[in-house]
């Protein structure tokens, strides 16, 4: 079950499968509408279907993606987030036990008890329990199951009173603590487990400073010492190392084009697997060929852990602009001559320091035009015919000399009075 505040467009779903099952049974997804805390009706276009085995459904012991071909848009108010395996072969996903504890009380400890009756299991994450009319905290159930697709008889994993669907405990479960006051109050544990299946919303950006750097929490699974985007032989090369990592499952490669719009959306490149755990320097590529020539593009990286939990953007974005390869562009002066003012422009594929001077025929610096760290773009500067002084330079010609890295670049031009 989940909840939206805020119409908001649902554009697949994340699911932890596991190495259990690779039965290439169909898969289906689809969203219900609540009604009373169980599902009531399937959302219009909702409804897919895929296959164990097929596109990215390949991997397990990870996340996988399953994207609608048309996103939903969905209205605020509470859903149901649906997964069934058709076939006779079980459906295997992740479960997750750590949230899902429940201390069971008032339960009969007498020989010749029965399992499941008296037994009122409470969940012992408060975000999964809610008051009831009289005050007492019962379970919030947000997960339900059924044997068979659409029967619509659906059954709690933690029902207020009785057994749990799929414990991993028996209902007695283990003795956690004895009262030395009162011997005979016994607390028993038991718990179910959370399905690893989530709703896809898209990556998240918020606030006005949205496409700046995000910062991940204190406990990032990964020490990121270095990331860069280089134009290489007609590609964008995507490079970054860790000095160590920590339970990562790998990094989302985001990328988008800037060249019409400073704030266009992130879109996934690829996935690159980590290291899981290491404290040995890591190093890895990627190597983009999807480009257009003159298209300016950023690239960033979105960390995740392998339970799912962690998931930030944990690098500044990195800019290029794609030229068809690696070299500093000079463009001809314009106009040439010139007697009032004249356009000096360059391209740099990659972020570089840039020096652009004008000097005379005896090699003299006349107007430094630029001396600046500039990201990959297409400039253009102008000179108007003075010194450093503001001096009008005499007629003549000039070289405009444009440093950039190891590449030096010159023109010539001619200024008439």
């Amino acid at each position: 079950k989940f909840n939206i505040l805020n119409k908001d467009t649902l554009r697949g779903f994340e699911t932890y499968f596991t190495q259990l099952s690779f039965a290439p049974d169909p898969i289906q997804i689809l969203v219900w509408t609540d009604a009373g805390g169980k599902p009531q009706d399937i959302v219009v276009g909702s409804h897919a279907q895929t296959s164990r085995m097929y596109g990215n459904l390949t991997g397990a012991e990870r996340y996988v993606r399953i994207q609608y071909n048309n996103p939903i848009e969905l209205q605020p108010g509470t859903y149901w987030a649906a997964i069934a395996q058709l076939g006779e072969t079980g459906l295997e996903l992740g479960g997750k036990a750590s949230r899902m504890g429940m201390r069971t009380i008032n339960l009969s400890i007498t020989p010749d008890y029965i399992l499941g009756t008296a037994g009122n299991p409470l969940n012992l994450d408060k975000n999964f329990r809610v008051k009831n009319s009289l005050g007492e905290y019962v379970n919030s159930n947000y997960f339900l199951y059924e044997n068979v697709l659409f029967s619509g008889s659906w059954v709690q994993f933690t029902p207020p009173i009785g057994n749990p669907g799929y414990p991993h405990l028996d209902h007695v479960g283990m003795v956690r603590y004895i009262n030395p006051n009162d011997p005979s109050t016994q607390t028993f544990s038991t718990g179910s487990w959370i399905p690893m299946h989530r709703p896809y919303f898209g990556p998240r950006e918020y606030g006005m400073d949205k496409d700046a750097y995000q910062w991940c929490s204190d406990d990032v699974p990964i020490e990121l010492s270095y990331f860069n985007a280089e134009i290489r032989k007609g590609a964008v090369d995507i490079m970054w190392e860790t000095a160590s990592e920590t339970n990562n499952l790998g990094f989302y490669i985001e990328k988008r084009d800037i060249t019409s719009n400073i704030n266009q959306n992130w879109d996934e490149l690829n996935f690159v697997t980590g290291k899981g755990t290491t404290t040995i320097k890591q190093r890895y590529n990627y190597v983009d060929k999807d480009l257009v020539l003159n298209h300016t593009y950023e690239y960033r990286l979105r960390q995740v852990d392998k339970d799912g939990l962690q998931s930030c953007s944990t690098t500044d974005p990195v800019r290029v602009t794609y030229i068809g390869n690696d070299k500093v562009i000079l463009m001809p002066n314009s106009p040439n001559p010139f007697n009032g003012s004249t356009r000096i422009s360059f391209i740099l594929a990659n972020k570089q320091h840039v020096n652009l001077e004008v000097i005379d025929v005896f090699g003299n610096v006349v107007k430094t035009i630029a001396n600046a760290d500039l990201e990959p773009s297409s400039y253009d500067y102008y000179w108007e015919g003075n010194d450093e002084n503001g001096n009008f330079a005499p007629s003549g010609t000039y070289i405009y000399r444009l440093t950039s890295g190891s590449d030096i670049l010159t023109g010539k031009m001619t200024l008439v009075r």
